[in-house]
C-alpha cells in the first residue's frame, strides 16, 4: 500500500509556519503604525486579522499527527515545537482579548465612530493610548522566528 496520508500533517505543518510567519508580518506591521497612534477603522482591521490567523492555525493544530510530524522536521531534542506553538497561541489570545477589551463602550456598544453629516469618522487613539497594543503585538511578533 502507497502511503499518501503522511501529506496531511506535512501540509498543515507546512501552512502552519506560513501562517505564523504572516502573523509576524502583520504584527510587526501594525506595532510600527500604532506606535505613532491609529484610529477605529485601524484597531478594528488589525482585531479581524488576529482573529482570523487565530482560527487558521487553531485548525491546523488540530490536525491529526502535526505535533509529531514538527518534532521530526525540526529534529532538535532542546526544541519543543507544540509547547512554543501553544506560547505562540497564547500570545495571540492576550492581543486580542486587549483588544476587545479596551475598545469603548456604552450599554453594550462600542463608541468607536462619530457622525458628520452622513459621514461616520473613525475615533482617533493616541500613541499612549496604544502603548500597550504596540507591546503586546511586539511580544506576538517575538514569539515567532
Amino acid at each position: 500500500m502507497f502511503k499518501a496520508s503522511n501529506i496531511v500533517p506535512a501540509r498543515a505543518y507546512e501552512d502552519a509556519k506560513a501562517e505564523a510567519y504572516r502573523l509576524k508580518i502583520d504584527a510587526d506591521n501594525y506595532a510600527v503604525i500604532f506606535a505613532l497612534g491609529g484610529n477605529a477603522d485601524q484597531i478594528y482591521a488589525v482585531l479581524r486579522l488576529l482573529v482570523m490567523r487565530q482560527g487558521r492555525l487553531t485548525n491546523l493544530a488540530a490536525t491529526d499527527g502535526i505535533a509529531e510530524y514538527a518534532a521530526i522536521q525540526e529534529n532538535d531534542a532542546n526544541y519543543n515545537v507544540a509547547a512554543e506553538f501553544s506560547a505562540m497561541l497564547t500570545a495571540l489570545a492576550t492581543t486580542i482579548d486587549w483588544i476587545s477589551s479596551a475598545i469603548p463602550t456604552s450599554g453594550g456598544y462600542d463608541l468607536m465612530y462619530q457622525r458628520s453629516g452622513t459621514n461616520l469618522v473613525p475615533r482617533d487613539f493616541t500613541a499612549a493610548t496604544l502603548g500597550t497594543l504596540v507591546g503586546h503585538l511586539q511580544t506576538l511578533s517575538g514569539m515567532i522566528d
